[in-house]
């Protein structure tokens, strides 16, 4: 669970207000925010993550 919690957090709520609605402070669109790379560290983390659900499932489901 440690090893994926920097990706949690990067994929947070926060974050996923920010794709969905931009910074209503600064009036900067989500598009504004966020360019290719951005979507590529996030769709990396998105996988590790699952990558690592996976995993603590089916050990759980060993150990179960």
């Amino acid at each position: 669970m440690e090893k994926i919690l920097p990706d949690l957090l990067a994929l947070g709520s926060a974050e996923h207000f920010l794709t969905d609605y931009g910074d209503e402070v600064s009036y900067k669109l989500p598009w504004d925010i966020f360019d290719k790379s951005a979507a590529a560290s996030a769709l990396k983390a998105a996988r590790r993550s699952l990558d690592s659900a996976r995993a603590i499932y089916q050990a759980w489901e060993n150990n179960g």
